[in-house]
């Protein structure tokens, strides 16, 4: 695994507690392979949606952690945070520096605190993670930057972590709520990348999740959000959330 410019591979042994907790958690949720899982492709020029499959969760899914003593997350907040990802079968992006939409929900969390491994488990970048301010801001959508400036990721398997930073003055990070996930960056056909040049908006949209291409499909969606909110809801709804997140989440929309 390799990567460009400003970075480096860091053992997580060498890195700080917190990351020995989102490994833990990566290690038990993540599924031994994506083979078998494709099934389902889009019919293109339906409606903007992923198609049903057997689990349309991230096989990394697992929002975890807890609340502080209620100093973090509000009381009744069904979900405290959460990744939008694409589910097992449209894991793909072909983005050097992806980014992804996270629902945060009531919270007095300062930031969001994000990390980046590679397939062996290995810190990418900086051992400090970058983050993301909340600036005051309380349930909605957030877009985050899953890598630090000057990083870009080649072609792999990689896994991330998003995780809300309850007290920036405290080293005891177990209780701070977090989400998982995996995604896979891909070289396409100088073909592919031409026709995908010729769209635009909900088009390319449509043509990105045909390919498999989960991530660029969902922040397509989150970039056409304010022309054409009813794509990213339709979008977002056609995942699979927890009973008592679902409501919050395909409902929320993006906070200044």
């Amino acid at each position: 695994m390799s990567f460009r410019l400003n970075t480096r591979i860091h053992p997580l042994a060498k890195c700080l507690s917190v990351s020995a907790l989102v490994l833990g958690h990566l290690g038990l949720s993540l599924l031994p392979s994506q083979a078998g899982l494709l099934g389902g492709v889009a019919e293109f020029g339906a409606r903007l949606k992923f198609p049903p499959t057997q689990d349309l969760g991230s096989p990394s899914r697992s929002t975890g952690g807890g609340t502080r003593g209620g100093e973090c997350v509000a009381e009744g907040e069904a979900v405290p945070i959460q990744a939008i990802v694409p589910p097992a079968t449209h894991n793909k992006t072909s983005d050097t520096t992806p980014e992804i939409v996270v629902y945060v929900g009531d919270t007095s969390a300062s930031d969001i605190e994000v990390r980046m491994f590679d397939s062996g488990f290995n810190l990418v970048g900086p051992v400090e993670p970058h983050r993301i301010s909340l600036d005051g801001r309380k349930s909605g959508l957030v877009t985050v930057s899953l890598l630090p400036k000057d990083l870009i990721l080649e072609p792999g398997t990689y896994r991330w972590s998003v995780m809300l930073v309850c007290d920036a003055n405290s080293s005891d990070r177990a209780g701070d709520p977090f989400d998982l996930g995996e995604l896979e960056v891909v070289n396409l056909e100088a073909t592919e990348e031409e026709e995908l040049a010729g769209l635009e908006g909900l088009e390319k949209a449509e043509l990105s999740l045909n390919k498999n291409l989960g991530y660029d499909t969902l922040a397509i969606a989150a970039g056409l959000y304010t022309s054409e909110p009813e794509a990213w809801t339709e979008l977002v709804s056609s995942l699979k959330f927890d009973d008592s997140a679902e409501a919050a989440i395909t409902e929320a929309s993006f906070l200044d």
